[in-house]
């Protein structure tokens, strides 16, 4: 499989897990998840595999599930309309709002 093929196949899997685990125990509720690996899709003004994977988290977040996304790819950031940056800094970390145009 390709790089992007594996990409998705880990998301859907991931998904579902978290879908099997809170119809199983009725009182675990997995809405939130985070995922890497964005710079590895391709993308083809619109039709690539970035896009496909952001249509489709875009649209589960339209329902009832929170999605978070761990990304430095320019192309996930603009498409996220809220988010943060983590910043490195000698005395420790700090988080800045993000404001995207999404």
């Amino acid at each position: 499989m390709s790089g992007g093929e594996t990409f998705i196949a880990a998301l859907a899997l991931a998904l579902g897990l978290a879908d099997v685990v809170e119809s199983l125990s009725g009182k675990i509720r997995m809405d939130t998840f985070f995922d890497e690996g964005f710079g590895s899709l391709d993308t083809e003004n619109g039709a690539g595999t970035l896009d496909q994977v952001i249509q489709v988290l875009a649209a589960l977040t339209e329902g009832s599930r929170a999605v978070g996304l761990i990304s430095h790819v320019g192309l996930v950031q603009e498409a996220i309309p809220q988010g943060f940056y983590v910043r490195s800094t000698p005395s420790g970390s700090r988080v800045e709002e993000r404001r995207g145009t999404g």
